[in-house]
Order: structure tokens, then C-alpha cells, then sequence
């Protein structure tokens, strides 16, 4: 039944691919345009049991990554309809070894995996200027995932304020000092396993546009969906996490971005 859940919300989602649009100015800038009607589909040639993984490239360390080329699948095999497969795509690491990342087909993509496996993927429009920081600002649209294997104060950083106690878990003893965010009122959370005060658990975070919230490049002109997945019991704790922003006419688009992090996070 997940897995049907999961392949309903892409099929929904690829209604919105068609609706997204950018122009870029004389000089570089991004000019605001009107995103129902100047997207160009970067649609593909694959089939449903056929959706490409793209390397990403990526920073590995403190250095580019290994010239060696991708050792990952080139490919992963789905329930998705030709039509639908067509216009998503996975994007992973320059070795294809990072869980691929679902995002809309055509755009650009950069990773970055720390010396103890922390890693970013970030996922961004053709033709604009890589975000800069983890706050949108003005038309910001992306898709971010983050994957923190060991670092404690990392995991603690990624997963505070929506798990609360996340940062005494973790073996602070001042977590008010430590803890880089906080939660607006505005932003909504939906726990589906644990809750606030657990030392695990998968939540639903969602950020209003203008709101810079937990989600990463939220507090953008658009609103931004994503997911937290913590595990900070045992010696080795964990946590990932994904943000979705779009236009409001494309939050089915981020639902499948979100409903895929869930599905691998749940495990089959």
C-alpha cells in the first residue's frame, strides 16, 4: 500500500512540472515571470521502470571529487508510468552512491559530502544563480537534501527546535546555546513517528512563503514542504532531511520530492 501511495502522489505531482518558468536578464539577474505560462519542459526519453540518476557534481572533503566517474546505478527502476517518468528525475552524487533525490527533470545540481559522510544535495532551477545560503530569499526555488551519518552536533543542528530535547540527547548540556534555529509560530509539524521529546522519529515541517523556517531556502516568496528524519539513540546517531520549494501551483510537485524521502526513511 506505500508503495501505491507513493507512485499516486508523483503521478498528481507531474501535472505542476508543466506550470514553472524563468527568464534571466541582460545581466544575470532573475526577472520575475508568470510561471503558467513560460516553462519549457526539459522532457526525457525514459521509461517508467527506466528514470535516470544524474551525478551531480560534487566536493568531496576539503577537495573536488574523484575523476574515477560514477559507480552508482545509472538508473532506477519505478512503478511510474512512461508519461510521468518522462518529466522527474533522481540526482545524486558524482558517484551515484548518495539515496538519489527526486526532483523535477532538467536542473542543475551540486553535492557535498564532508570528510565524516555529511552531505548536501542541492537541486535548482536552469538558468539562475545557485542559492547561497539556507534561506530563500525573493523567487528562491529548490530541492535540498541533507544526510548526517556521526556528527552529533550536526545531527543536533539539523533536527532542533521540531525535536526539542534532540541536543541533551545528543550529550549538550546548554542546549539553548548550541541550537542555530528556531521555530516561527507559523511553521507546522506533523509528527509520523515519535514526537517532540523523542529521540527518534519522522516529521512533516512545512514553512509559509516569506516565514524562513526549519525547512532549508525557506522564508522566500514560496512556501517550502520537507521532512526530518532523526535518530539519535545508540552511539552512532543519525538524520536527514528534505525541502521542497516551489510555486503554490507546483506544491504537488513537492508532495512526490516529500513522499519519496518518507518511503526510503520508512523503509519497505
Amino acid at each position: 500500500m506505500k508503495r501505491l501511495i507513493v507512485v499516486t502522489a508523483v503521478v498528481v505531482a507531474a501535472v505542476g512540472l508543466v506550470a514553472l518558468g524563468w527568464v534571466i536578464g541582460r545581466h544575470g539577474a532573475v526577472t520575475k515571470v508568470d510561471h503558467q505560462s513560460l516553462y519549457v519542459s526539459h522532457t526525457g526519453h525514459w521509461t517508467g521502470s527506466d528514470v535516470p540518476v544524474r551525478a551531480c557534481p560534487t566536493t568531496n572533503g576539503v577537495g573536488p571529487g574523484s575523476s574515477s566517474g560514477p559507480t552508482g546505478p545509472r538508473q532506477l527502476k519505478t512503478s511510474l508510468t512512461q508519461g510521468v517518468a518522462e518529466q522527474l528525475e533522481f540526482y545524486s552524487d558524482s558517484s551515484r552512491e548518495v539515496e538519489p533525490t527526486l526532483a523535477p527533470d532538467g536542473w542543475q545540481c551540486s553535492a557535498t559530502i564532508g570528510a565524516d559522510g555529511t552531505t548536501n544535495l542541492l537541486i535548482y532551477p536552469p538558468g539562475v544563480l545557485k542559492p547561497s545560503s539556507q534561506s530563500g530569499s525573493e523567487e528562491t526555488m529548490g530541492v535540498a537534501f541533507n544526510q548526517i551519518p556521526a556528527c552529533r552536533e550536526c545531527v543536533g543542528d539539523l533536527v532542533c527546535p521540531i525535536f526539542v530535547n534532540a541536543l541533551t540527547q545528543l550529550g549538550y548540556t546548554s542546549p539553548s546555546t548550541y541550537c542555530p534555529g528556531y521555530e516561527p509560530t507559523t511553521e507546522s509539524v506533523r509528527f509520523l513517528e515519535g514526537g517532540p521529546t523523542s529521540n527518534y522519529g519522522l516529521a512533516l515541517v512545512a514553512d509559509p512563503a516569506g516565514d524562513p523556517g526549519t525547512n532549508e531556502l525557506s522564508g522566500g516568496d514560496y512556501s517550502a514542504s520537507g521532512a526530518l528524519d532523526y535518530a539519535g539513540g545508540g552511539e552512532e546517531p543519525g538524520a536527514s532531511s528534505v525541502s521542497c520549494v516551489l510555486p503554490h501551483a507546483d506544491q504537488d510537485v513537492c508532495q512526490a520530492v516529500v513522499n519519496r524521502f518518507l518511503f526510503i526513511a520508512e523503509g519497505p
